[in-house]
């Protein structure tokens, strides 16, 4: 397995969030990555080879133009209007305004979604890296590797055409999925701990790309407002979107069990591509996720999706306990490995 590592993610290091109505020091951080980079080359998982660039093209298929546009020039307006320290939105956009503000505390309300995701002097070139970096991976499958890693750090699934936030700023999955669609059917797994509200936003009404997400259930977890079993998709992507929830501390077995009702789901739709968004806060030490995920059971996901025999792409969202997320990254990548 080849994985795909860039060490610019560490030029995003933010101090702070508000994390249960209170300010405290940023769970995102560059040790989450470096941890997981470490076990690969303990373990001699493959080579790690650094990403190419992502083409501004392939973004914006993805993305909005304006909302790129403002996140590379956000700590630029912040620094100009006088402020220090990371952008943070105080004030956001209302669901019927029509005013574009041209202020960048209008500006960063009108796509943050949240007080987590700030943006430091060099969050954008960290950005951008970690989206090269899933692109990167994605061309790994173009070119016949049966299945790889793409280590992106900042994460990605919660960031939509036109919003940002829960640690994401561009959607690393998605731009992996829109190249690969361009060769035929692509189906998204998702399992991180949090429904990836960004990703099912970007391909909601398109039947290109499948999207399933198995996650703790909205009504009382983040993202809150996406990720309910009634959201199917709309228009042509009708049916092409299936959100399987679980309750909070739900039995490992429980959850296990949804992971292969999500395989099911994927197989009907005939990918020629899998991307999977490996969220690692299902782990038992991971301080957000309310899961207890063992060794066996992150075996058992790497067993599951390798026995599809589909071209595959792994690309890192969640996973705050550094070690946590390394040994159960690592038991996915070893179990999938065995299925060869």
């Amino acid at each position: 397995m080849i994985t795909i590592y860039s060490m610019a993610h560490r030029l995003h290091d933010p101090s702070w969030e508000v994390l249960d109505g209170e300010r405290v020091a940023h769970l995102e951080k560059p040790g989450r990555a470096e941890a997981v980079v470490d076990r690969i080359r303990e373990l001699s998982l493959g080579p790690i080879r650094p990403p190419e660039k992502s083409p501004k093209a392939l973004i914006e298929r993805v993305h909005s133009s304006e909302m790129v546009s403002f996140l590379a020039k956000a700590s630029t307006l912040w620094q100009a209007s006088g402020r220090t320290g990371e952008a943070t939105p105080y004030v956001w956009r209302q669901p019927r305004a029509t005013g574009r503000p041209s202020h960048v505390d209008g500006l960063i309300g009108s796509f943050a979604t949240d007080l987590a995701t700030p943006i430091t002097s060099t969050t954008w070139e960290a950005v951008l890296e970690s989206a090269a970096t899933a692109v990167s991976g994605a061309h790994l499958l173009l070119a016949g590797e049966p299945f790889a890693f793409a280590l992106c750090r900042p994460p990605g699934h919660h960031a939509g055409r036109d919003f940002y936030g829960g640690y994401c700023y561009l959607n690393n999955a998605a731009l992996a999925a829109e190249l690969l669609c361009d060769h035929g059917q692509v189906a998204i797994i998702d399992i991180d701990y949090h429904h990836g509200n960004g990703t099912q936003d970007i391909f909601y009404h398109r039947n290109d790309v499948a999207y399933v997400s198995v996650h703790a259930d909205p009504a009382t977890t983040f993202p809150y407002y996406s990720g309910y079993p009634s959201e199917r998709g709309e228009g042509q992507g009708f049916g092409a979107n299936r959100n399987i929830t679980i309750p909070a501390q739900a039995a490992n077995q429980v959850w296990l069990n949804a992971l292969e009702n999500a395989v099911v789901f994927t197989r009907r739709h005939r990918p020629r591509f899998l991307v999977i968004s490996i969220g690692l806060d299902t782990c038992a030490a991971d301080p957000l996720g309310q899961l207890t995920l063992r060794s066996v059971d992150y075996a058992r996901i790497g067993e599951l999706i390798g026995r599809e025999g589909v071209p595959t792409l792994y690309v890192l969202e969640g996973g705050y306990e550094k070690h946590g997320t390394a040994a159960s990254l690592a038991n996915v990548i070893l179990s999938h490995q065995e299925t060869l």
